[in-house]
């Protein structure tokens, strides 16, 4: 787990592009405003990044925070703003 005082938005970011890819969006179509739909991704894809983040930077993110982020924008709002970065 990575230290809460070493969190930053550009290592939030890289590592929810780098879930996404894991969960197998094409990494290339990865954009802010691109639809987790349009990405190939379902609501459990998205749950398990949110997931993720948790294990890995301690942010309290919970399964149902993440159910209305239709895109990496509004996804990364939210765990931004359960990561006290808002």
């Amino acid at each position: 787990m990575v230290s809460s005082s070493a969190v930053t938005r550009e290592a939030l970011e890289t590592f929810v592009i780098d879930a996404l890819a894991a969960q197998g969006a094409a990494r290339e179509r990865i954009g802010p405003d691109v639809s987790f739909d349009e990405l190939g991704l379902d609501s459990l894809n998205v749950t398990d990044m949110g997931l993720s983040v948790k294990t890995e930077f301690g942010i309290d993110v919970r399964p149902g925070d993440l159910e209305d982020a239709e895109n990496l924008r509004a996804a990364l709002a939210v765990i931004y703003q359960k990561a006290g970065l808002g």
